[in-house]
């Protein structure tokens, strides 16, 4: 239900578009993730654009409605930590082509939240269609690997850069015609994650099938390079061995992606990814939260919230404010001078 609202004010007002400050995010001003169900959009990222990049910026993605809603089931990690959660629906890339079901771990600290390993079920698969051979078949072991990734790096704000290296390996048996009994296989990835703050803002997401209110936000780009070693025996495997399996001894991954993050939340209220575009330029995935996210108000004419100043302009210096609040949500209401200095504000409920 929609109330009329009168407010007396200094010379005129305006809804003000950009933030003034960069937001520092903290483990202080930061949750991180719990046990439950967290759920995001996933766009068409032919309808998303790359942000410009830069400071005190506005950034409206609210028109992107529609897309799948996926939720992603956490559990509490306690072998890890007491404040770690496992995505049971992870997973991890052999190669290209070939991925294990991999339980990724992520936790909080003073130091930042970070990607802490993971937690990889015994499971096995085929290799018919790669040897020939019915009873060829490869068997991941149970295991478990630690590190840290900082996807934050303690404080983050301005100007912050990070960049994490680590080291890991997965262990698998492989039974096949042309190995010897019982192969005792390996993969070694050397992972380097760069980070760097490339703006900070306003960021508007899609909300109830309506804009959010605007949040503040920093624009964290990233860049992941991950090289792989594969070995069988404790000796490298083969070119010609790797080839039947769809890669090569140091395989190089790259990727690229950009996040969104507010205070409040160590999940990204937006994020794309560019893959091995190194430019940051043509999306191929895209997704917002679908999580605490307050909808702010429409994209509506100010026919439609009847936005009155009057007298407008004033001699005496006190005019009137009226206009139709359209939503429940918090509004701001900013009184600036025509130096675009901020006189007086109120927020209205």
């Amino acid at each position: 239900m929609t109330k009329l609202i009168l407010v007396a004010i200094m010379a005129f007002a305006e809804f003000m578009a950009n933030g003034q400050t960069a937001i520092t995010l903290t483990q202080s001003n930061m949750t991180g993730l719990k046990p439950g169900t967290y759920y995001t959009h996933i766009v068409n990222p032919a309808v998303v654009k790359a942000p410009s990049l830069g400071n005190n910026l506005s950034w409206d993605y609210s028109g992107i409605f529609g897309g799948q809603a996926i939720g992603t089931s956490l559990v509490a990690a306690s072998s890890f930590s007491s404040t770690a959660v496992m995505d049971t629906s992870g997973s991890e890339a052999i190669n290209s082509n070939f991925s294990i079901a991999a339980n990724n771990v992520y936790d909080l600290d003073a130091n930042g939240f970070f990607f802490a390993g993971a937690i990889i079920p015994k499971q096995d698969f085929s290799l018919q269609s790669v040897t020939g051979f019915k009873t060829d078949s490869l068997f991941v072991l149970a295991q478990t690997y630690k590190l840290r990734q900082n996807h934050l790096s303690f404080p983050v704000t301005e100007g912050s850069t990070w960049t994490s290296k680590t080291v890991h390996q997965i262990n698998f048996d492989i039974s096949a015609f042309i190995l010897p009994a019982n192969t005792k296989a390996y993969k070694i990835s050397h992972t380097t994650v760069s980070d760097s703050v490339a703006g900070w803002g306003l960021i508007r997401i899609p909300s109830s099938d309506k804009a959010s209110i605007p949040y503040k936000v920093l624009l964290v780009k990233e860049h992941t390079t991950i090289i792989d070693s594969f070995y069988m025996n404790g000796s490298p495997a083969s070119v010609q061995l790797l080839s039947q399996f769809g890669t090569s001894q140091g395989a190089i991954t790259e990727d690229y992606s950009e996040y969104f993050y507010r205070t409040g939340t160590v999940v990204p209220i937006f994020n794309i990814d560019y893959d091995t575009d190194y430019t940051y330029t043509t999306p191929v995935a895209a997704n917002y939260t679908a999580d605490n996210v307050v909808s702010g108000i429409e994209n509506t004419s100010p026919d439609l919230l009847n936005f009155n100043v009057y007298p407008n302009p004033t001699e005496s210096g006190i005019s009137q404010c009226s206009f139709y609040k359209s939503s429940s949500a918090p509004w701001r209401l900013q009184v600036v001078n025509e130096l675009g200095q901020i006189v007086d504000q109120q927020v209205i409920s």
